[in-house]
């Protein structure tokens, strides 16, 4: 937008009528919220956010996309500021700064805000997000991917956003949704089953790029991503079977699963901490894995553990 400068020790009087949003029946624009300045993680709950628009008087803010129980609250912008600042429009943006605080779980939060104006009419929906980690004190924050210079519509809004730059290998998240991507050769985005999985596959998340939510359509969804094979042990709800996993030469995204005899056998393959090593499953995800010959060592047999992890493609 165009900014005008006041230069340092002048006042500025507006009317205030323009200052909490224009003439009735004025519409808004130029809504935007920013948490922590543009912070990417923050370690305290308490973020301060920073809340512009032309011709609103009033603003909901939400954590949840359908704004339940969330009340208009009067949007009163600074007074204080040296420079007046307009949009494209021309019109005035003003500026609102309030703390937020933010829901106790450890994880990337998104904030969502609408605007309305004198005359009631509601501004389309602005959202921002940060990451709140007050456990690993915010040391994996996660890159931000490049915009390629296209845009396209946010399955979230549906307001028009850049679309991130993402190369073959690359593993995705998108600023809204908690899923990571893998993209294939195809350019195929394949979603890892949950965080755990991902770290079978990985050591860090610092390798994860931040793509805007208009990036995910872009890419064909496809089958999710299993554990990777001999990293866990698999176990699914209500079956107290356990399995370990082995590489599927015909589809890698549909391991092998074959079932340990006995506890003795876990604990030559994973250590006495076996236990340790079992990723439960919902059941749905049974039918991921192709079923293979069960692992049965007979009392008394002897085999190498080399020979063992190469049977079973444990570590």
């Amino acid at each position: 937008g165009v900014m005008t400068e006041i230069p340092p020790g002048s006042s500025v009087v507006l009317d205030l009528a323009e200052r909490r949003g224009g003439a009735p029946g004025a519409f808004v624009s130029n809504q935007a919220i920013l948490i922590n300045q543009g912070a990417q993680c923050t370690t305290a709950q308490t973020v301060q956010l920073t809340l512009e628009a032309s011709g609103a008087t009033e603003l909901r803010i939400s954590q949840n996309l359908d704004f339940i129980g969330a009340q208009w609250l009067p949007f009163i912008p600074r007074i204080d500021a040296e420079e007046v600042k307009r949009g494209e429009d021309a019109q005035i943006i003003h500026t609102m700064v309030m703390d937020w605080i933010l829901q106790p779980t450890q994880g990337r939060q998104t904030i969502y805000v609408r605007y309305r104006s004198l005359a009631k009419n509601v501004s389309g929906i602005v959202i921002d997000t940060i990451l709140f980690d007050n456990i690993n004190q915010c040391r994996e924050i996660l890159e931000e991917a490049p915009p390629t210079g296209e845009r396209g519509p946010s399955p979230v809004t549906g307001e028009e956003e850049d679309i991130s730059e993402v190369n073959l290998g690359d593993y995705i998240k998108s600023h809204f949704f908690p899923t990571i991507y893998f993209i294939d050769d195809a350019l195929i985005r394949h979603p890892m089953l949950n965080l755990l999985t991902f770290f079978t596959h990985q050591p860090t998340l610092s390798i994860v790029k931040l793509v805007t939510d208009a990036t995910l359509p872009t890419f064909k969804l496809g089958v999710p991503v299993m554990p990777k094979p001999g990293t866990v042990l698999i176990k699914f709800k209500a079956d107290p079977r356990v399995y370990v996993t082995t590489e599927n030469p015909k589809d890698p995204y549909r391991p092998i699963l074959r079932r340990i005899s006995d506890e003795d056998l876990a604990v030559r393959l994973f250590g006495e901490n076996w236990e340790d090593f079992i990723l439960e499953l919902d059941e749905a995800f049974f039918g991921r894995f192709v079923i293979g010959e069960d692992i049965i060592i007979e009392v008394g047999e002897l085999i190498p553990i080399e020979r063992l992890r190469e049977l079973t493609g444990a570590p």
